[in-house]
């Protein structure tokens, strides 16, 4: 068993890609939207079966999709009903999950350079300022959806920025120019006030105008499921077929031409074969209120950003491994 690091309350960026890269088996907080889309359960499913890092509790954040939900709240209780299906269908409803804030985050002042949000309370913040007060060891909070609990949990306790490690799959690559994506769209003042709050972050941004980089580069179609799951069990079933029908109408229109972007298994994958990305520690952009990205300005905090995946066919080859283990 490899011991924490010594003062993890106090770690540098340098020292936390460090721990990402040693063998040391971290605690993981899974942060999702998994009602919105079919790469959170996946995601889920491999971090579960990942061996560098334990998954402590699982939360559900809030999103809107229209064409799913009729509001943030019904699609945050929406995720929290999918992952409880989730940990059945595997074996493990001894995770925790908690529900999450069932709106945006409002600013205290929406037009500041650098809006501060106010907290709201639930079960999903009090789990995560709970666990990092309570650890002997830095905890990685994996945000896969919008930051919505992570910062509104920061806003309400922000001693515990000390004791975490945030990694967020939001915004688009600086290179685009523009920050603009879902999971930043779903709570722009929480995304906002995550990047310039100066907690520890891996920031795994989306699209970049290189086709190789940010985590659109996790892309499979339909024969990869089913190729990868060919078990009879109903879990087995769920991951070849059952969720990407249920979430995409286009899955049985052309089993050949069918794909799907996995950007979210990114999160645990970074954790879990860090050999395969490369991160960098690069000045956090600020997001502006039309989210454009302002580059360049002074006293900006830092984060280890996602630049790529050095082999991404090996990444999802690693997540059907993982995912079969426990199923």
């Amino acid at each position: 068993m490899h011991e924490a690091p010594a003062d993890f309350n106090k770690m540098t960026l340098k020292q936390i890609l460090a721990d990402i890269t040693s063998p040391r088996v971290k605690k993981v907080i899974f942060d999702c939207d998994a009602g919105n889309e079919i790469d959170d359960q996946y995601a889920l499913a491999y971090a579960l079966s990942c061996r560098r890092f334990e998954v402590l509790s699982v939360s559900a954040s809030q999103f809107l999709n229209t064409a799913l939900v009729p509001d943030r709240n019904e699609g945050m209780l929406e995720g929290y009903r999918e992952v409880k299906r989730v940990l059945k269908l595997l074996g493990r409803e001894d995770v925790p999950v908690y529900k999450g804030v069932g709106d945006c985050l409002a600013a205290v002042d929406p037009n500041a350079l650098y809006p501060e949000v106010i907290h709201v309370d639930c079960e999903a913040v009090d789990n995560i300022i709970s666990a990092a007060k309570s650890s002997d060891e830095i905890i990685y909070v994996m945000v896969t959806g919008c930051a919505t609990n992570i910062s509104s949990a920061i806003a309400k306790a922000p001693e515990i920025k000390d004791n975490i490690c945030v990694l967020w799959m939001g915004c688009s690559y600086p290179d685009t120019g523009g920050a603009s994506e879902f999971n930043l769209g779903q709570d722009r003042f929480a995304g906002r006030y995550l990047m310039n709050c100066g907690v520890p972050l891996v920031w795994l941004p989306t699209v970049s105008v290189d086709s190789a980089k940010g985590t659109q580069t996790l892309k499979e179609g339909r024969r990869f499921l089913e190729e990868g799951f060919t078990g009879d069990t109903e879990a087995s079933l769920y991951f070849r077929s059952e969720l990407p029908r249920e979430h995409d109408g286009g899955y049985d229109e052309d089993p050949d031409g069918w794909w799907h972007i996995f950007w979210d298994v990114a999160a645990p994958a970074v954790l879990e074969t860090p050999e395969l990305c490369e991160l960098e520690i690069a000045e956090i952009p600020r997001i502006r209120g039309d989210e454009t990205y302002a580059i360049g300005e002074e006293g900006r905090p830092s984060a280890m950003m996602f630049i790529k995946f050095t082999d991404p066919a090996e990444v999802l080859g690693n997540m059907i491994r993982g995912i079969n283990e426990i199923i």
